[in-house]
């Protein structure tokens, strides 16, 4: 199985309570050889050296192994019942998922999302050398809004434009709204620097 296969597995069992409940009481029933309804030592060793093999883990050492049966231990008797290794086994099962099979994390940086161009730096003369305006998505007093293709990369964006010419509205009115829109921080609204 691939890390991503394994981590799902895990997911599953861990997300619902009754998928958990299933998947410990056979692993409880399966190492619980004398049918005692608890788990001695040994049993719960080879429980997680089973359990190690099936997620293709290293093996835990005795010494880790008495430290955590011996926490999981609450009534200090040397064995566990269901419960406790319930317990023992969720926490377990977590570890497993975080340490060995962790969600992949997705680094978004601002720059990867947002580009600033100048105009006429690389001969372009219009937004339009750009941008492919594909479909307005919205107007309001200072603008309106488009869903853009950038020419160059393909990449879908959006694009506010503002048209001071054809604005009714003061110059000073259009730079107060582009302040406030540098000072906004939403995660649904890319910051301008």
């Amino acid at each position: 199985f691939s890390s991503d296969e394994m981590r799902t597995k895990l997911e599953k069992v861990l997300a619902n309570k009754d998928n958990f409940y299933r998947s410990a009481a056979a692993s409880f029933k399966q190492f619980d050889k004398d049918g005692n309804q608890q788990l001695d030592f040994q049993e719960c060793k080879k429980l997680i050296d089973r359990l190690c093999q099936n997620l293709q883990l290293p093996p835990v050492d005795d010494d880790t192994l008495s430290r955590i049966f011996h926490r999981y231990d609450f009534t200090g008797d040397g064995t566990l019942v269901f419960d406790e290794f319930a317990q023992l086994y969720y926490s377990l099962l977590c570890r497993i998922r975080d340490k060995f099979y962790p969600a992949k994390r997705l680094a978004v940086r601002r720059h990867n999302f947002v580009k600033r161009h100048v105009l006429g730096d690389d001969g372009t003369t219009s937004v339009n050398d750009i941008l492919e305006f594909t479909k307005k998505l919205g107007q309001g007093s200072f603008g309106q809004v488009h869903l853009v293709r950038e020419k160059k990369t393909g990449l879908m964006r959006v694009c506010k434009t503002i048209n001071k010419d054809k604005s009714a509205l003061p110059v000073e009115q259009i730079e107060e709204e582009i302040k406030i829109m540098k000072e906004l921080d939403h995660p649904n609204i890319i910051l301008i620097s």
